[in-house]
């Protein structure tokens, strides 16, 4: 029998980072995702929240007097992940990912970035009689407001 499912996942994440030397940016990139899931016609669903921060390294590909960049972007994020049910279930989220793309200037210091790349994440539960854990690995897609106190 087939069944059907619906998921909604939501993720915010920031990049706090700092230019150590020209085009070259280093810092930590906390992140916060709400996932939300139901298989139709069945009772229950599943709420997980994950919570991480880790590493990032970001490198510019062209000169700060253009109106738009090429960058390649690598982190590595380790945190927990919570699924809110009678049981409250917990375990590791951890991601590595590295992304290309472009970045697009509205002026000196605020642009839009559109990434392409690909993703390894890890996750577990642990304290559960329903304990698990498995990697999925996938192409990834992010787009994204960037905010440079100083361009580049």
């Amino acid at each position: 029998s087939n069944q059907t499912a619906k998921y909604t996942s939501i993720e915010f994440s920031a990049s706090i980072g700092y230019f150590i030397i020209d085009k070259f940016a280093t810092g930590l990139r906390p992140s916060f995702s709400s996932y939300k899931g139901e298989v139709v016609n069945t009772p229950g669903g599943t709420n997980l929240y994950k919570l991480s921060i880790g590493p990032f390294a970001r490198y510019y590909f062209l000169n700060k007097d253009k109106p738009f960049n090429i960058l390649l972007d690598a982190s590595y994020q380790l945190g927990t992940n919570r699924f809110l049910g009678a049981s409250h279930e917990k375990g590791k989220f951890n991601t590595l990912s590295i992304m290309s793309g472009s970045e697009f200037f509205f002026n000196n210091s605020v642009g839009i970035e559109i990434l392409l790349g690909y993703t390894s994440r890890f996750i577990s539960i642990e304290n559960s009689q329903s304990a698990f854990s498995n990697t999925k690995n996938g192409f990834q897609a992010s787009i994204g407001f960037t905010f440079h106190l100083e361009k580049l």
